[in-house]
């Protein structure tokens, strides 16, 4: 008797601490949610300033060069407050909406890619596109899924090498390829890389980044019917591919 109740209120003080981690976890992950929600507004006012300061004509070299760098870093706090949004809301049981609609992805592609070659100037950003692109998929999201890819691969490789975005329709899906150069991702860590807060390779530079790129790209691809897979080696480099299906989905969460 003495025994099956040692074991009974161990599990009781087991199931006790299951059940406050987990609350633990939920608060924080509303906590997320709600701080990077009312961080938006303030971000966008100062986007919206220092677009302004830049199209003035009377702007001097030097307040241009400053509004350039506070648009970049508000840029970029912007895509890292919208990942802690869209992480926020899939672990919460939200899910990530998708709404699917006819859509050229060759044309979404080239526009994300000039889109990048504005921001990097500095990088050599080579396409090719073949076949057929046109399908239905929700095209706000799939320029994000396109973004965080090319994003993480003009990061994680040298400047002075080119990346290479391929886009090929099949008759029943569109395939995309991202290829950078420059170290390959550890073996031991493929298999985690779309996982939340993981990295494939530590950042040269002094930029960072929450962690959460991949993972949303995965939730998001999957929310579509899709794959996605990264392959990576010293003498081939790091490839991100994508497959979609062409069929429509009807609206979901990721």
């Amino acid at each position: 008797m003495r025994d099956i109740t040692e074991r009974r209120r161990a599990e009781e003080e087991r199931q006790k601490l299951v059940h406050e981690a987990q609350a633990r976890v939920e608060f924080e992950q509303q906590l997320i949610g709600i701080v990077s929600h009312d961080l938006r507004n303030p971000l966008s006012a100062i986007l919206t300033g220092a677009s302004l300061m830049l199209r003035r004509d009377d702007i001097q070299p030097w307040h241009a060069k400053a509004a350039a760098r506070i648009l970049s870093a508000s840029e970029r706090a912007t895509r890292m407050i919208r990942d802690l949004l869209d992480f926020t809301q899939a672990r919460m049981g939200g899910g990530i909406p998708v709404h699917a609609a006819p859509c050229d992805f060759h044309a979404l592609t080239l526009q994300v890619v000039e889109e990048a070659r504005t921001a990097h100037p500095e990088r050599t950003l080579q396409m090719e596109q073949v076949g057929d692109g046109q399908g239905a998929w929700d095209s706000d999201r799939m320029a994000q899924v396109l973004s965080n890819i090319l994003g993480n691969a003009l990061k994680y490789s040298p400047e002075d090498t080119p990346v290479r975005v391929e886009s090929r329709g099949e008759p029943d899906a569109i395939v995309v390829h991202v290829r950078n150069q420059g170290d390959p991702i550890p073996p031991e860590m493929l298999p985690r890389i779309f996982e939340p807060l993981q990295r494939g390779t530590t950042v040269g530079r002094s930029e960072r980044s929450i962690g959460l790129g991949l993972y949303i790209v995965r939730q998001l691809v999957l929310a579509h019917g899709g794959t996605v897979d990264a392959q990576s080696s010293a003498a081939e480099g790091t490839v991100f591919t994508v497959r979609l299906p062409r069929v429509p989905v009807r609206d979901t969460v990721a």
